[in-house]
């Protein structure tokens, strides 16, 4: 996932700290990639000026059946008026003209989520940064096991 942002993360000099526990969640693998993709993208993108941009990738469990995954970033922030309109398909905010893009990445993400049933949110802060939460449903490990054994098997009979 990282590797496909190789060249800006080595042009920029990104700090992307990721601190994961293995976790089993039911999602498709391409789309979560599409998802993680598009919001280190704009993190790297909207990072302060004349700084490197600086990333925090966690997940923490909430309860049994599900976990919070979050992305910080420490860049340039939002004002949370517009905590919404960023979801919203080639929508920009009004102070963002400075930077290059088509304010479609971030409905993907949306989309992806709805689609998933995760729950989305983003708060943040004008030149403190930016957060998104996503709260994925976890598969406990016998249904891990089991749907790894499905996959197995359908592999093979193809």
């Amino acid at each position: 996932m990282l590797a496909d942002l190789s060249e800006s993360i080595v042009e920029t000099k990104a700090d992307i700290r990721v601190d994961l526990a293995a976790i089993n969640i039911m999602a498709d693998r391409s789309q979560i990639a599409c998802l993680m993709q598009n919001i280190i993208s704009n993190a790297i993108q909207y990072r302060k000026p004349g700084q490197p941009p600086k990333i925090d990738i966690t997940a923490a469990a909430m309860g049994e059946k599900a976990v919070c995954l979050e992305i910080v970033d420490y860049g340039v922030g939002f004002k949370e008026e517009f905590a919404q309109t960023i979801f919203e398909p080639f929508k920009r905010l009004p102070n963002k003209a400075e930077y290059p893009g088509t304010g479609i990445e971030l409905a993907i993400c949306k989309s992806i989520a709805d689609r998933h049933g995760w729950g989305i949110s983003v708060k943040s802060q004008p030149g403190e940064g930016t957060s998104f939460s996503f709260t994925i449903p976890t598969l406990s490990e016998n249904d891990a096991q089991t749907r790894k054994a499905t996959l197995h098997r359908s592999k093979s009979s193809a």
